[in-house]
């Protein structure tokens, strides 16, 4: 799966935790980001 389609799916299952999203981006980068996003259950 494409990452981008990956943050999309999981943004969507986030929800009320994007305000936690946008500040994992801020402080710590899209990198960091992706990784925590492997270590979560993907979209299936």
């Amino acid at each position: 799966m494409e990452q981008i389609s990956l943050v999309k799916c999981w943004l969507r299952e986030a929800g009320a935790h994007n305000v936690l999203v946008t500040s994992a981006v801020n402080n710590h980068g899209v990198a960091e980001l992706l990784a925590l996003l492997h270590t979560e259950e993907g979209c299936r």
